[in-house]
């Protein structure tokens, strides 16, 4: 059985938000102003 339905513009979006905020989120990341150490240290304690 196939779908032949026509995907909507909104479908389009959620299928493109989910990974673009992930990347913003590590280009955010990487971009923070504390040394890498200090960066990876967060992650480790969830701050």
């Amino acid at each position: 059985m196939e779908n032949n339905a026509p995907v909507s513009a909104r479908a389009k979006l959620v299928a493109w938000a989910g990974p673009v905020f992930f990347i913003v989120l590590i280009v955010g990341f990487v971009f923070l102003p504390f040394p890498l150490l200090d960066k990876l240290h967060g992650v480790c304690f969830g701050i």
